[in-house]
């Protein structure tokens, strides 16, 4: 949202700076939210399929998928913590600043959040079929 908004410095209204980003979040979400149903929409495609395939380079999918899953398990809490320091990669002096925390306690949250994402259990795979 930030990176649109510096893009589009000039066309910001002066007097509902405010407005005008939350409207651009809310665009921006709802494209994340077309993207993710279309995702879905083609991994449901795939799996009624029904067609095996040999190992292919695009199997590595799966495991960003597997990874995506995880995420969306976490809490709100770790998912911000995660994003803070993973997406936006703020320094974690400024990432505490954000979440109105010490830099100590940034940490914490973040090797917890890190540790729940890594633990959490894998979603669950329709069995292959093989010839």
């Amino acid at each position: 949202m930030f990176l649109t908004a510096w893009r589009r410095l000039e066309e910001i209204p002066r007097g509902a700076v405010l407005p005008w980003l939350y409207a651009t979040a809310r665009r921006l979400l709802a494209n994340v939210r077309r993207a993710d149903q279309r995702r879905g929409n083609l991994a449901e495609a795939v799996a009624r399929n029904g067609r095996q395939y040999a190992d292919d380079p695009a199997d590595g999918v799966a495991g960003s998928l597997a990874v995506a899953a995880a995420f969306d398990a976490l809490g709100e809490r770790d998912k911000e913590v995660l994003r803070l320091a993973l997406w936006e990669e703020l320094p974690a002096r400024q990432a505490a600043k954000v979440l109105g925390c010490t830099t100590a306690t940034f940490h914490v949250r973040l090797h917890r959040a890190r540790t729940r994402l890594r633990t959490s259990p894998p979603p669950a795979r329709p069995p292959r079929r093989g010839p």
